[in-house]
């Protein structure tokens, strides 16, 4: 039930990606950089952008460079309304840095998500920073363990860290009716 480490980096970005549409803008800031031009975004329109997600200490975590562009309809549910309001208004080479606070991203880290079980749940090579997912689908990271029990941090590897999304607008079109 192991996960390798890329596969596992990439279901947290994954992850990452879609809650960050989702978080709320309460816990967000953002600063448009450059004027724009085109139509703008509102309800019915087709965006396409690139983003780039960044930790607080400016490494880059997931992007849409190389990959393609990302697209959605604005006003479809597709992105939680408050980011939607953050991106209302853009237009095509608009650019935004967007601060994704801790409590809306992963979550404060949470002290009551370490705990220690026996050893005898885990490998016999199990080391210390071996990360593994539970019957439910949640990661479980080891922090410590010695010959009789295993510690292991539930929390998510970016718990109690800002983030910044940095939104790039290629296109905004009328979308087409379905």
């Amino acid at each position: 039930m192991r996960l390798s480490r890329q596969k596992l980096q990439t279901r947290l970005i994954d992850g990452f990606w879609a809650l960050a549409l989702v978080a709320g803008l309460q816990a967000c800031t953002h600063q448009h950089i450059q004027e724009p031009t085109g139509l703008a975004i509102e309800a019915g329109r087709r965006v396409t952008m690139e983003y780039t997600i960044r930790g607080a200490d400016e490494t880059v975590l997931r992007t849409t460079a190389g990959d393609g562009p990302f697209s959605y309809v604005h006003g479809q549910g597709e992105l939680r309304p408050s980011l939607e309001q953050a991106l209302t208004g853009m237009r095509r080479g608009g650019t935004a840095r967007i601060r994704v606070a801790a409590s809306e991203a992963f979550g404060l880290y949470n002290e009551a998500k370490i705990m220690t079980l026996p050893r005898t749940g885990f490998p016999p090579d199990v080391a210390v920073g071996a990360e593994y997912e539970d019957q439910i689908g949640r990661t479980l990271r080891v922090i410590a363990l010695d010959h009789e029990s295993v510690t292991v941090d539930w929390n998510h590897p970016l718990a109690g860290q800002d983030l910044f999304v940095e939104v790039v607008i290629l296109d905004v079109q009328r979308a087409e009716p379905r």
